[in-house]
């Protein structure tokens, strides 16, 4: 006990010692009240019986002076009825009653542990009546539990009442509490609410304590806290709802569903935390407050829970997203300002094309943004139609802001992806710095499927100085769904497949690859099973290629090697402008390691433009072969025959030192 509970105990017992005995049940002076008054609430030495469709606030009664002095009190009031008794057994010191008979003023210590209106476990029960609306508001506006506090060891206890045939509306508001990380643990909550049943519960608050309630219906927790906490029941639900409450910009969000009782919350500070405690879950995303910024976590983790954003787009503002369920489905967008998005499933993570995620922060904010990570385990899927937007912020008198990385992820199942935009923010002022882009990386683990549905871009942003490209790696089989552009911009920024690549329809899906100063490696076959398009390459450093069964190949600007290690097949003049099947221009060293075939079809063209050559395998072309080099051509013991079908036409040129330097040998 503290010493202000023993000056208390003490100065209750000299004042029991100095006055009269109680009556046995106290009664107030009811013949003052109007007749129609309806008589709602009774303070006993067991707790508050409400019995009239009553509500009563629980409120800071400031240092008042109800018998003996000036103590903490507390108001107890009554919104539509009055007070009707008061347990003799309370000293009548300790309380006072305005003369309305709906405020009830009492010595804080009667709600204290030990107070005379608690009940053995020291908790203050209030009890609705079964037939009635029954409303409590617990409001903690302006305490500090570090100075006195309502809430007892054990704790209030709201048991409404149940009507038989369910026509009451009882409720719970829970309101003024600022539990800005009042428990000063990051990892714990400052509020924690756990549903027990349908209609009941216990909330937790930080340094104040516990709140428990039973056969209510709504339920408001509308003060301030920085970490919230919802424990969902054990039980099969499949209309969980997570949204807006329905009065947008207030700071208020929902949470519903068939197992529990609405919820209304204030938006967290923090972040908000729901947790599936047992059996299967199908919860709904339908947008949050306008206001909603914080992160969110879901744990609905167990093999046949669901995540579904639908309805309504949901913007966590700066907060992260982070979800792990059986499955998520993405049908409307989702974004943040800068906050990183994470995704755990066992199945199937799945969007159509309205289920746009975006991290970009705000423009000229400076931040950068959030990284994108979807995983779906050992044999899950991603499925992807929508697109990923982690692209930089843009700046108008500073640097742009990073773009965020996106790795998508499976151990043994098959990926499909739409558009992926990381690229850097830019310098909109062209006297600073672009921001760097972030990294794309698609891997499936094994040698299951990619697909790609859109471009991959992972730009530096524009500038004074140009930012960083970053690599985009597809670690497995990909094929091509329409035709492809892959862009790490001007500066770095690595291309890798690093397994096979098909289109869908035979030389029907091009792939267009920009990358600056960064490599291009196809280490697997190209087109193998269904011949790709064209190959556009408009930069790169080197580039490194196996054998490649395509339309059409087009180097425009390789500033390095180009190696060739496997045969290249081509049929039609798709590359220089329509001019060559195969059109190469390098400024280092290529090296045809594989044999290049342009024989398909009448006319066909090779163009070998770099600095020097060196012709392992052969060359053979329909129409003309032109192999040119400033330096110096290494022809091997190899066949290199233009005008391979003998209808004229065909012309071989082979030019060493073409730039006359000297330096270059045939």
């Amino acid at each position: 006990m503290s010493i202000s509970h023993l000056i208390r105990f003490l100065r209750r017992i000299l004042t029991r010692l100095t006055t009269a005995p109680p009556s046995p049940n106290r009664q107030l002076r009811l013949t003052q009240l109007e007749e129609r008054r309806v008589l709602n609430a009774a303070l006993g030495l067991n707790g508050i019986d409400l019995s009239g469709g009553e509500t009563l606030t629980i409120s800071d009664g400031g240092m008042v002076d109800v018998g003996a002095g000036i103590v903490q009190t507390v108001d107890l009031t009554l919104t539509n009825g009055t007070w009707t008794s008061i347990d003799g057994g309370i000293n009548v010191n300790d309380y006072e009653l305005d003369g309305t008979n709906r405020i009830l003023t009492i010595d804080a210590s009667l709600i204290q542990d030990g107070g005379d209106v608690l009940n053995v476990s020291d908790i203050l029960e209030i009890r609705g009546s079964a037939p009635e609306t029954d409303h409590v508001v617990i409001d903690l506006s302006g305490i500090d539990p570090n100075d006195w506090n309502p809430i007892s060891s054990g704790g209030i206890s709201f048991i409404a009442g149940e009507d038989g045939g369910n026509l009451d509306n009882d409720s719970l508001t829970v309101t003024g509490y600022s539990l800005v990380d009042a428990d000063n643990d990051a990892f714990s909550p400052d509020v924690h609410l756990n549903y027990s049943g349908p209609e009941s519960g216990t909330i937790i608050l930080a340094d104040f304590g516990t709140i428990t309630f039973a056969e209510i219906e709504p339920l408001t927790l509308s003060g301030t806290a920085a970490d919230m906490v919802i424990d969902l029941p054990n039980s099969v639900d499949n209309n969980v709802v997570l949204s807006d409450d329905g009065d947008g910009g207030n700071l208020m969000s929902r949470l519903d569903g068939d197992s529990f009782e609405q919820t209304d919350f204030a938006n967290p500070t923090n972040s908000l935390t729901i947790n599936d405690l047992g059996l299967a879950k199908q919860i709904f995303v339908r947008g949050l407050d306008p206001g909603f910024d914080a992160d969110v976590i879901i744990n609905d983790d167990t093999n046949d829970n669901s995540v579904t954003f639908d309805t309504n787009d949901t913007d966590l503002g700066s907060g992260d997203l982070t979800i792990t369920a059986d499955t998520i489905t993405i049908n409307r967008a989702i974004s943040t300002a800068g906050g990183n998005i994470t995704f755990n499933v066992d199945t199937l993570i799945s969007s159509d094309a309205n289920g746009v995620i975006t991290t970009t922060a705000a423009a000229d904010s400076g931040l950068a943004s959030g990284f994108i990570n979807l995983d779906a385990s050992a044999t899950g899927t991603i499925n992807l139609q929508g697109d990923l937007i982690t692209a930089g912020a843009d700046h108008s008198a500073g640097n742009g802001s990073d773009g965020g990385a996106v790795t998508l992820h499976t151990t043994n199942g098959t990926i499909a992806a739409g558009l992926i935009n990381t690229s850097g923010g830019d310098d909109l002022a062209a006297s600073n710095t672009g921001g760097a882009a972030g990294s794309i990386l698609i891997n499936t683990g094994s040698s299951n499927l990619i697909t790609l549905r859109g471009a991959l871009t992972a730009a530096g942003g524009t500038g004074n100085t140009a930012g960083a490209g970053a690599n985009v790696t597809l670690s497995d089989a990909v094929v091509l769904a329409t035709d492809i552009s892959i862009d790490t911009g001007a500066t770095a920024g690595n291309v890798t497949f690093s397994s096979t690549i098909e289109g869908t329809t035979a030389e029907q899906e091009d792939l267009t690859i920009t990358a600056g100063t960064g490599d291009v490696f196809f280490n697997n076959a190209v087109g193998a099973t269904t011949r790709l398009g064209v190959i556009d390459i408009n930069s790169n450093h080197n580039l490194t290629a196996a054998a490649l069964t395509i339309a059409a190949l087009n180097q425009d600007a390789g500033t390095g090697a180009t190696t060739l290690n496997g045969s290249v097949n081509v049929t039609t003049n798709a590359a220089n402008g329509g001019n060559d099947a195969v059109k190469i221009t390098a400024a280092g060293i290529v090296t045809i390691g594989g044999t290049i075939t342009a024989t398909a079809n009448p006319g066909l063209n090779i163009d070998i433009d770099p600095i020097d050559v060196a012709v392992n395998f052969g060359i053979s072309a329909t129409g003309d072969i032109d192999i040119t080099a400033s330096n110096d051509i290494t022809v091997g013991a190899v066949t290199v025959r233009a005008d391979t079908d003998g209808i004229g036409g065909g012309t071989l040129n082979i030019t060493a030192d073409d730039d006359n330097s000297g330096a270059g040998d045939l």
